[in-house]
C-alpha cells in the first residue's frame, strides 16, 4: 500500500537470511536513498544496527506460546515493547532523540502504560535434557522412542520450580517423529532432533529427513548431491511463494552448516555451501526489493496455487502485522 502511494520500502522479517535484513537496513539507513520508510517485524530489535527517528507500532499484539504450547495473540510484554521502541532515536546520528507512537489512537494509552512499567526480573533458568540423560533412560527403556524418551524424562524430572523450568521440546519431539523410521543411533538422532529448524516449513522438514537417511547410509552429504536436492542454480523469483521457498532454501543450508559442526565427516562441503548460501541471499534480497512485484503476479496466480502454498507463505512477510518506522 506504501509503495502504490508512492514510497519506497524497505522490509524486514524474521524468516530473511542475515544478509538480506543487513542490505535493507543499510539501504534504510543511506541518507542518500530515497527509502525513507521500513516495515518490519520485531526483527528489528535483533542485531540491526538502525537510525530510525520515528517507531509507529501498528499492533500491541504479537503471537506467543502458552504454557500448553498452543498459540494465541497477547499484548507484547514490556522488555518486548521497549526492545522495539528503543529503536526509535540514536546517539551520534541524525536522529538523537526518537519518537514512539501507534497506528491506531486507541492504542497509544496501552503502549505508555506498558512502557511505563517495570522490566520483570528473570527468575528462573530453563533446563534442557542432555543427550547422557536421554541415552541413561534408554538403558533403561530400550523399546521406547525417542519422543517417548523425553516424555517420560519430563514427567519423572524434579525441579526446583523456584529457580528452574523445563524447556518446552515440542519442536525436539517433532524433529524426532520424522526421522523415527531412520535407523539412527540415539545421540546422532538426539543431535539431529535438537536442530534448530522451523517445523512450519514444509521443504525443510523435507530436508531434514534427507539429510537423516544419508547420515544412516554412511554416505556423505557433498555439495553436489545438495545441489540437486534444492534446484541449484537459482532462479530469481517471480511470485511471493517463490520468495517463500527461497527463504526455505536458505534455511536448508543454514541446517547442512549447522549439522556440518556436529558431524564434519558426513557434511564435508562447508565452504561451498557458505558460497552458495552468499549468492542466494543476494537474489532472496532482489526478491524483497521488488515485494510489491511479487505479490501482484502472485495475486494474479491461480487460486489453486495459492491454496496449496498458504502454510509456507505464513513465514514471508506480513504487512497486516508490520510496524512501520519512518524517519
Amino acid at each position: 500500500e506504501l509503495e502504490r502511494r508512492g514510497h519506497e520500502v524497505a522490509v524486514i522479517y524474521e524468516s530473511l537470511p542475515p544478509g538480506t535484513k543487513l542490505l535493507q537496513a543499510q539501504r534504510f539507513n543511506d541518507p542518500n536513498d530515497p527509502c525513507k520508510i521500513m516495515v518490519a517485524t520485531d526483527a528489528i530489535g535483533m542485531g540491526l544496527n538502525l537510525s530510525i527517528k520515528r517507531i509507529i507500532f501498528y499492533s500491541l499484539l504479537k503471537p506467543q506460546l502458552n504454557e500448553q504450547g498452543e498459540k494465541e495473540k497477547d499484548t507484547v510484554t514490556t522488555s518486548q515493547a521497549l526492545q522495539i521502541a528503543g529503536r526509535a532515536g540514536r546517539f551520534a546520528s541524525a536522529f538523537p532523540d526518537g519518537e514512539v507512537t501507534t497506528f491506531r489512537r486507541d492504542d497509544l494509552p496501552l503502549l505508555k502504560d506498558i512502557v511505563s512499567r517495570q522490566v520483570e526480573t528473570i527468575k528462573r533458568a530453563g533446563l534442557h535434557p542432555t543427550a547422557e540423560q536421554i541415552e541413561m533412560f534408554a538403558y533403561h527403556l530400550p523399546k521406547h522412542s525417542l519422543s517417548r524418551l523425553i516424555d517420560i524424562f519430563i514427567v519423572l524430572s524434579q525441579l526446583d520450580d523456584s529457580l528452574f523450568f523445563m524447556c518446552n521440546v515440542e519442536d525436539v519431539k517433532f524433529l524426532a517423529d520424522i526421522i523415527e523410521h531412520v535407523p539412527l543411533q540415539l545421540r546422532a538422532r538426539y543431535t539431529f532432533s535438537c536442530a534448530p529448524i522451523n517445523k512450519k516449513m514444509p521443504f525443510v522438514c523435507t530436508m531434514f529427513l534427507k539429510y537423516a537417511r544419508q547420515f544412516n547410509r554412511s554416505e556423505p552429504t557433498t555439495f553436489d548431491w545438495l545441489a540437486k536436492q534444492i534446484g541449484w542454480p537459482f532462479e530469481i523469483s517471480n511470485t511471493v511463494m517463490d520468495l517463500v521457498h527461497l527463504e526455505e532454501v536458505f534455511d536448508c543450508l543454514d541446517l547442512y552448516l549447522w549439522l556440518s559442526f556436529r558431524f564434519a565427516d558426513m557434511f564435508p562441503d562447508k565452504e561451498s555451501i557458505r558460497g552458495i548460501q552468499a549468492e542466494l541471499d543476494q537474489i532472496i534480497h532482489a526478491g524483497v526489493q521488488n515485494i510489491v512485484k511479487l505479490i501482484h503476479q502472485t495475486n494474479q496466480g491461480s487460486k489453486q496455487a495459492i491454496f496449496s502454498w498458504s502454510e509456507p507463505a505464513q513465514s514471508g512477510p506480513k504487512l497486516i502485522q508490520a510496524r512501520p518506522a519512518r524517519r
